[in-house]
């Protein structure tokens, strides 16, 4: 159910009118979910609009005026095929942002980046990131049995690599991160990822160590439909109306648009 047009309209009109530097974003971002639409399936990865670009989807008939990034989700098989073929298959002019190709990132979930584009973002944490062009997450998701076992999975990974990336000698941050980084994915993923399994059922979140900690159901996105997104057919979940609500609850409420953050400072578009 999309918003009527007056609403959605002058919702543009404050946010992201046409020409602005956030619609820009936005367009460049679109251009990057038909290409990365396209790559998905020419090679048969199954992957699905979430979280507030679901949202934007559904609700706004593309992005919610005030978003300046692309959430997308996939089961962890399709997520770690998709990953070894960005990495052989590259999409030309993007490239995959993960800890093999950027030393410095410390977030447990890939990111594809436009590498035309460059973004300062007011949270400061890609300061020493090699990529930080326009980017779209990619959302792994794995059975979770336990909230109470994720953000445990939250807090040993911001224990192990997060927090490092505020030190200030080069040398030493790198080698924490690296270290860091090597204990969660040899050691406390695969305990968290076994444990998270026991009598998860449908039950799906992010994988551990992410700082998203709402549920998913499998059934909501078993089956996926196309719907149309600034004039694009893109994939959302099949029952996207349960989908939304578990994660915002009554999702058709407009919020304050006077209390409405942006994440981004500086944008440069080549």
């Amino acid at each position: 159910m999309t918003l009527d047009k007056d609403t959605n309209d002058a919702l543009r009109a404050k946010f992201n009118p046409e020409g602005s530097q956030l619609r820009q974003v936005q367009m460049r971002l679109l251009e990057m979910l038909q290409r990365f639409d396209e790559y998905c399936r020419r090679h048969g990865v199954k992957y699905w609009l979430s979280s507030g670009t679901c949202l934007g989807a559904m609700r706004h008939g593309g992005f919610i005026p005030w978003d300046d990034d692309v959430d997308v989700e996939m089961e962890y098989g399709d997520y770690k095929r998709l990953l070894k073929l960005l990495r052989s298959h590259p999409i030309e002019g993007y490239i995959l942002q993960d800890k093999h190709s950027d030393e410095e990132y410390v977030l447990n979930f890939a990111k594809l980046r436009d590498l035309h584009s460059n973004i300062e973002e007011y949270a400061g944490q890609d300061a020493h990131w090699q990529f930080r062009g326009c980017y779209i997450d990619i959302f792994p998701l794995l059975p979770s049995s336990s909230l109470w076992l994720h953000k445990r999975g939250l807090n040993i990974h911001n224990r192990l690599v997060h927090r490092h990336m505020r030190i200030e000698d080069e040398r030493m941050r790198r080698f924490k991160i690296a270290a860091g980084r090597r204990v969660f994915d040899c050691l406390a993923f695969p305990i968290l990822r076994l444990l998270g399994s026991i009598g998860a059922g449908r039950c799906r979140r992010h994988i551990p160590g992410g700082a998203y900690h709402f549920r998913r159901d499998a059934d909501d996105f078993r089956e996926l439909r196309y719907v149309d997104f600034e004039g694009v057919s893109l994939p959302v979940p099949g029952d996207a109306d349960a989908y939304l609500t578990r994660i915002y609850g009554d999702w058709r409420d407009i919020p304050d648009p006077d209390k409405i953050e942006v994440h981004i400072r500086r944008v440069t578009l080549d």
